[in-house]
């Protein structure tokens, strides 16, 4: 799977060790946690929710219609199906390409997923405050 996050360009002037960067907005909504496959663009919005682009940033749509935490910590893109960790209120996910989401867990012994790492043997999951859990069936079960 190719992933793609485009936040700058950065060119050598000359053959000298400087940098410089150019940045372009594309969005005003504050953001925790964004990535990209392609085209498609997914970023949270602080609290509100999360947001989807088709054409690398130029233009945002709400993704979560049926999601019911906004507060998103953690988004991770797994063989076309997103996941989102939420502040306090489990992982959740969905096709790419759907708006209803399925809610597949509380986080585990109840603490908040604050990142996640998903790959063909499951998901392994960063805790507030708990250390690090895994899941060998994508988030329906846990051990530390």
């Amino acid at each position: 799977m190719k992933i793609l996050i485009y936040v700058f360009v950065a060119t050598s002037l000359l053959g000298t060790q400087c940098l410089q960067a150019q940045w372009t907005k594309v969005s005003d909504y504050c953001s925790r946690s964004i990535l990209g496959s392609g085209e498609l663009v997914f970023a949270d919005q602080c609290d509100q929710g999360i947001v989807r682009s088709t054409d690398q940033g130029t233009t945002w749509f709400p993704l979560d219609t049926t999601l019911k935490q906004k507060s998103i910590t953690a988004l991770r893109l797994w063989n076309d199906t997103l996941y989102a960790a939420s502040r306090g209120q489990g992982l959740f996910r969905t096709a790419i390409t759907a708006e209803t989401w399925l809610e597949v867990n509380t986080q585990p012994q109840g603490r908040e997923i604050t990142c996640l790492l998903i790959d063909d043997r499951g998901i392994i999951a960063g805790t507030d405050h708990n250390g690090l859990w895994r899941s060998g069936d994508f988030g329906f079960t846990w051990a530390k």
